[in-house]
C-alpha cells in the first residue's frame, strides 16, 4: 500500500462531523460517544489522510450485529482484527486508497484511555506534536511503498509518547478532582474545604477589585465580603492543561445579587498553578475556545 503524508487539511474535521452522524445511525442506540482520534485529529500535523474514529459503545457484542449496517455505508467488518476486544471497520475510496477507520470498543476499555491520552498529549504538547509531524514526514519518504516499514519506523516514538500520555492523563485527572471539590465547596460555601487545597501563601485573583489577594486569612476575607454583597455560582465546563503545573478551567459563572436577581451570566477562564497537590495561585481571563476541551463530567 502507498504510504502518503500531507499537510493539515481543516476539511478533516467536517469529514470527522459528518461521517459520526452516519456512524451514529447505523449504531444506534449502542453509541455511548464517537471521538476523533489519530493524528488527523491533531491540529497542524502531517498525517496520512484517513480519518480515525474511536467508538465507545454499551455491549461490544450488539456491533457484530449491526455490520450489516455499517456494511451499506461503505465499510468492511474486519472483526478484533488482532486487538482482543474491538471490532474494527474500514473504508476505502478506491481499493487502494483508504478513506475511514473506526476502531470500536466497549465502554470502559483501557484502550479507549491510550487513544485519547495520545491525542490529548499531542494536542497540548506542540512540540511533540511537531516531532511526531517531522518523523511521520521523513518516514513516508523513505518508504513511500512500504507501509510496514513506515508503522515500524514510528513505533517506538509512538509508544515513548503513550506512556508520557498516560502519566500526563494520571496527573490531569488528579488536579480535575481536586478542583473539582474546591468548586463544590465553594459553592456550598465551605471555606474551610477550599482552603485545604491551597498553599498557605496562595495568590488569589480578586475578581471584585483587581489584582490578587495573598494568603488562607486573605482568600477567607474577601469570599466573607463578596458574599455580603453578591451570590456567586460557578459551574465546571471542562479542562485544558497549559504548562507544566498549569490547568486552564472553563467555567460557567452566574452572579446575582442577595434577592436573586441576576447581575451577570457568563463563561471565563480560571487559570491554576497547582504544586504538589496545593492550589498556589489563581487568575482569570476571557474565555477562549480550546484546542482540546477535556469535559468536566469525563
Amino acid at each position: 500500500m502507498k504510504v502518503e503524508v500531507v499537510p493539515p487539511n481543516p476539511a478533516w474535521r467536517e469529514n470527522f462531523e459528518a461521517e459520526s452522524q452516519q456512524i451514529a445511525l447505523a449504531m444506534g442506540e449502542n453509541i455511548v460517544a464517537i471521538h476523533h482520534i489519530g493524528s488527523t485529529a491533531i491540529p497542524g500535523i502531517y498525517a496520512k489522510p484517513v480519518i480515525d474514529f474511536l467508538v465507545e459503545v454499551e455491549d461490544i457484542t450488539r456491533t457484530d450485529e449491526q455490520s450489516a449496517a455499517m456494511i451499506a455505508i461503505g465499510y468492511e467488518a474486519m472483526g478484533e482484527f488482532g486487538i482482543p476486544g474491538r471490532r474494527y471497520f474500514r473504508k476505502n475510496r478506491l481499493p487502494n486508497i483508504r478513506t475511514h477507520h473506526v476502531h470500536t470498543y466497549k465502554t470502559g476499555s483501557p484502550e479507549i484511555d491510550r487513544h485519547l491520552a495520545f491525542r490529548d498529549y499531542m494536542i497540548a504538547h506542540p512540540d511533540a506534536a511537531q516531532q511526531y509531524s517531522d518523523l511521520k514526514h521523513e518516514l513516508a519518504k523513505q518508504y513511500p511503498q512500504d507501509i510496514e516499514g513506515y508503522m515500524d519506523g514510528k513505533d517506538g516514538f509512538v509508544k515513548t509518547m503513550e506512556k508520557k500520555a498516560m502519566e500526563w492523563q494520571t496527573w490531569m485527572q488528579t488536579q480535575q478532582n481536586l478542583l473539582r471539590k474546591a468548586y463544590a465547596a465553594f459553592n456550598d460555601r465551605h471555606i474551610d474545604a477550599v482552603l485545604a487545597v491551597m498553599h498557605p501563601d496562595v495568590a488569589w485573583a480578586n475578581g471584585m477589585e483587581g489584582g490578587h489577594v495573598h494568603g488562607h486569612e486573605a482568600v477567607r476575607d474577601y469570599w466573607t465580603r463578596q458574599w455580603q454583597l453578591i451570590d456567586p455560582q460557578v459551574e465546571l465546563q471542562g479542562f485544558q492543561r497549559d504548562g507544566h503545573n498549569c490547568i486552564i478551567v472553563d467555567v460557567h459563572q452566574v452572579v446575582r445579587d442577595l434577592e436573586g436577581k441576576l447581575i451577570l451570566d457568563q463563561r471565563v477562564q480560571h487559570i491554576y498553578t497547582i504544586e504538589n497537590g496545593l492550589i498556589q495561585r489563581m487568575d482569570i481571563q476571557e474565555a477562549r475556545t480550546p484546542d482540546t476541551f477535556i469535559s468536566a463530567t469525563a
